[in-house]
C-alpha cells in the first residue's frame, strides 16, 4: 500500500537494459487509476539494470502500473501490476489525463469524467503479459521501437561476425 505522492516507480532487471541513443525510446511506465485516467509525464530514465519515473497520484484507490523495456538482447518485454493508494489527509490529488502521457508533450486534461475510457475490469496477477490487454494501436510505437532495436542488434551482430571472419582470412 502506498500512502504518499509523488511516488517513484522503479523497475529493475537482472540484465542490462538496451537503451540505444540514450533517449529511453522503447521504454515505458504507464500509471492508470480505476477510472482509466493516466498519471505522470511519460518520461522514463534508464540506467544499466533499472528504469524509473516519478508520478504524482490522484485520489485514493487502486492504480495499475504497466511497463515495457528492451533487454540487452533486443527483446521487448512488458508486464503489469497493481497497488493500492491510500493518501495522507493533507494529500492534494494530481489531475489524471485521458491519454498515456508522452515525455516532453503537454497532456490534454479531461473535459469531463464521462469521456474517460475505463481500463478492463477483470483482475490479473503480476507476471502476466501487459500487451494482451492493450489495443494494438496504443502500443504500436513501443512495438515499432522494440522491433527497430532488435533489428539494429541483429545487423550489428552480423557485421561484427563478418568482420571477424575477414580478419581471420
Amino acid at each position: 500500500m502506498v500512502t504518499s505522492s509523488p511516488v517513484t516507480i522503479s523497475i529493475g532487471t537482472d540484465d542490462v537494459l538496451l537503451d540505444l541513443g540514450g533517449a529511453g525510446r522503447g521504454f515505458a511506465i504507464v500509471v492508470r487509476d480505476e477510472a482509466g485516467r493516466y498519471y505522470g509525464d511519460g518520461c522514463v530514465s534508464v540506467l544499466e539494470h533499472t528504469m524509473e519515473t516519478t508520478v504524482a497520484l490522484g485520489e485514493g484507490g487502486t492504480y495499475r502500473v504497466g511497463y515495457q523495456f528492451v533487454s540487452r538482447d533486443g527483446h521487448s518485454l512488458s508486464e503489469e501490476y497493481s497497488f493500492r493508494f491510500e493518501p495522507e489527509p493533507d494529500h492534494t490529488p494530481a489531475t489524471g489525463v485521458l491519454r498515456a502521457p508522452e515525455c516532453g508533450i503537454e497532456p490534454e486534461t479531461p473535459e469531463s469524467a464521462e469521456t474517460i475510457v475505463p481500463p478492463p475490469q477483470h483482475e490479473r496477477s503480476t507476471g502476466e503479459n501487459y500487451d494482451e490487454e492493450q489495443p494494438a494501436e496504443q502500443n504500436l510505437w513501443l512495438i515499432a521501437a522494440g522491433s527497430a532495436l532488435a533489428l539494429v542488434a541483429i545487423i550489428a551482430l552480423g557485421v561484427g561476425s563478418l568482420r571477424h571472419r575477414r580478419a581471420k582470412s
